[in-house]
């Protein structure tokens, strides 16, 4: 579990590299040579690399910044912007909904055919991603929030304007040391945006908090089969129910409630958000409350018990689907807390800078993900190893 945390820690340090020339790609298309080369040689260990060689592309992290930074280009209004977000997750949602079976399916005809559908998928959503226009423009032509009345605003981040000297002979050595002062531009931009402003400083401190409290999902598999002793491949079926809730959850109960607050209640655009990040907040908590007290009867009362405490422990019990329907809902707090980062940005920096915005968040949530992963490994381990009521301790912390 160690190695998501390097994985999505290095995904969010990945500079974004303007369109390269052919033979700017030389030192990544070697390594990947090479490698092909010596595929049956490498040992078992070689996997501890693979996190890191998503600097070499960043993987999908980079994607959806950039795929959520066209839409918050193009979406100005908060609440529709909201929605736009809340479609691309539940579009995510399907994939996540399908893949495992797909997955299934042909890894009982091939054990590398899932692999190379992985492939073939990425590079077809390169060629797609490599015809998208550049929608900064869209910004400044609907609304300019990089000067003042009186024109004399500077702007908070330097503009990358893509003019980067001539890289047709830079040998490798020299294309590292760009590469690693990109990235520090990219840190310094990052400190920057959080202490440009109070708004955003607390957006990206909820995404902090986010990413530390969902490090807890990734024993959810492990915690249902111990606590229930069900087969790993029965309690496989709880993320399929989750991804079910969610595509309803980012295509109904977003859009819907969104109009609701802003058409029914009167509120702004912008207090809507604000009230949906509260009300996911708590859904959240409760969620994960009671995915940690949902209790396995049979362990908790080894011999008399009264009908009253049946029934009363079976409702308990019955709690888990429910509390899973919860914590569901309350996952589209980063929906929300992505939608009012981007408003309180545009009030402090220069709009061209939306991928940035993004990027910090991303940068955030992978320094989450590497506290997190490592912290709740460690309470997972201790609650194994005191079993009963203990196993819920993780999910208990997070909540």
């Amino acid at each position: 579990m160690d190695l998501g945390g390097w994985s999505v820690l290095n995904r969010g340090l990945l500079d974004y590299y303007p369109t390269k020339q052919p033979q700017d790609c030389e030192p990544q298309l070697t390594a990947l040579g090479a490698a092909l080369a010596n595929a049956s040689e490498l040992p078992i260990e070689a996997i501890f690399v693979a996190p890191f060689l998503r600097l070499l592309g960043g993987g999908a992290i980079v994607a959806t910044t950039n795929l959520f930074a066209i839409l918050a280009d193009t979406t100005p209004d908060e609440a529709q912007r909201t929605k736009q977000f809340g479609y691309f997750q539940s579009v995510s949602q399907v994939t996540q909904l399908l893949s495992p079976v797909l997955g299934s399916i042909t890894m009982t005809e091939n054990l590398f055919l899932p692999f190379l559908i992985a492939i073939s998928m990425f590079f077809l959503s390169s060629l797609i991603l490599a015809v998208f226009p550049d929608t900064r423009n869209v910004v400044d032509e609907q609304t300019d929030l990089s000067t003042d009345e009186s024109g004399e605003r500077e702007p908070l981040l330097r503009r990358g304007d893509g003019q980067h000297p001539s890289t047709s002979h830079v040998s490798f050595r020299r294309h590292m040391v760009q590469a690693f002062r990109r990235t520090q531009g990219e840190l310094h931009d990052a400190g920057m945006l959080f202490v440009s402003s109070k708004n955003v400083s607390l957006c990206l401190a909820v995404f902090l908090v986010i990413s530390l409290a969902g490090s807890a999902y990734g024993t959810l598999i492990q915690y249902i089969s111990l606590r229930y002793s069900w087969k790993v491949a029965e309690a496989g079926y709880i993320y399929t129910i989750k991804a079910g809730c969610s595509i309803i959850l980012y295509t109904l109960i977003v859009p819907l409630g969104l109009n609701f607050l802003v058409k029914k209640r009167g509120h702004t655009k912008l207090l809507a958000n604000v009230w949906a990040a509260k009300a996911s907040l708590v859904a959240h908590c409760v969620g994960m409350l009671g995915i940690a007290v949902s209790l396995n009867i049979w362990i908790l009362i080894p011999c008399k018990i009264s009908a009253m405490s049946i029934k009363l422990l079976s409702c308990i019990n019955r709690f888990t689907p429910t509390a899973l329907i919860l914590y569901t809902l309350g996952s589209s707090l980063g929906l929300f807390m992505l939608s009012l980062l981007t408003s309180a940005a545009y009030d402090a920096i220069d709009t061209v800078h939306t991928a940035r915005i993004y990027s910090a968040s991303g940068l955030v949530e992978a320094i989450g993900s590497l506290v997190g992963v490592p912290l709740i490994t460690a309470l997972w381990t201790v609650s194994i190893n005191a079993g009963g009521l203990a196993l819920g301790f993780p999910f208990l912390v997070s909540s």
